[in-house]
């Protein structure tokens, strides 16, 4: 993990392993303004960081450096606060995908905030529940993707740990939102996807951690599709 964690914003395609015998076959994270940096998030707002990464992502990809954007996750949440009376779950994240195709992200400023004026980028986003992981590695072979999981408290602790492991737990489980930015495989040939969180940077490695996905574990992705709304 250490090496990749020095070849992150390398602006190389180059790829790396973790030492560990795995390989990675996409990275997004060494192409610049593909992966937003990682950040501890105010309250239960990973759904929005998700999104708004996805949407720099998709605007990002193919541009200079010098004509990279990044937009505002908080200016999200405060409008869909405004624009619903019931609280956004998880789940229900299609309120905001909704609002991002018809009003947009607004453009952080130079001063890392935002002006309800400013520049805003509006995008179509799919969202697909119930994909297996040949679907997500084709996805994520093309683009940062969000994903929506049950998490038990080995991630919630997620200390230096190597690998997740996803699975269904059912019932009053605590679900949660992160993207993937990457994929690979262990050395016994087993599919894991490179995911980062919005925990701040003590979680897993600075942030980064590997998932494994029980393939009998349907799971629910959304990730910016077709080309850029404009007006």
């Amino acid at each position: 993990m250490e090496e990749h964690r020095r070849g992150i914003g390398a602006g190389s395609n180059k790829k790396k392993d973790f030492g560990d015998g795995s390989i990675i076959e996409k990275d997004w994270s060494l192409v610049y303004g593909m992966v937003c940096k990682v950040i501890k998030q105010k309250g239960a707002a990973c759904w929005s960081r998700c999104l708004t990464c996805l949407l720099e992502a998709a605007f990002n990809k193919g541009r200079p450096p010098a004509d990279v954007y990044f937009f505002s996750h908080e200016e999200l949440v405060q409008a869909i606060k405004t624009d619903t009376t019931t609280h956004l779950e998880v789940g229900s994240i299609n309120t905001a995908v909704k609002r991002i195709e018809k009003k947009g992200l607004v453009k952080l400023n130079s001063k890392n905030s935002w002006d309800e004026d400013g520049y805003r980028a509006r995008w179509k986003f799919e969202v697909k529940p119930n994909v297996n992981c040949a679907f997500v590695r084709q996805q994520v072979l093309l683009q940062p993707v969000g994903i929506i999981i049950e998490v038990d408290s080995e991630f919630l602790d997620g200390t230096g740990k190597d690998f997740y492991r996803v699975r269904a737990i059912g019932r009053g489980a605590e679900r949660h939102s992160l993207i993937l930015i990457g994929s690979g495989h262990t050395k016994d040939g087993q599919l894991f996807f490179i995911c980062q969180n919005s925990w701040g940077k003590k979680w897993g490695f600075n942030g980064l951690g590997r998932l494994i996905i029980d393939d009998t574990c349907p799971v629910f992705i959304f990730y910016p599709t077709g080309d850029q709304l404009h007006g």
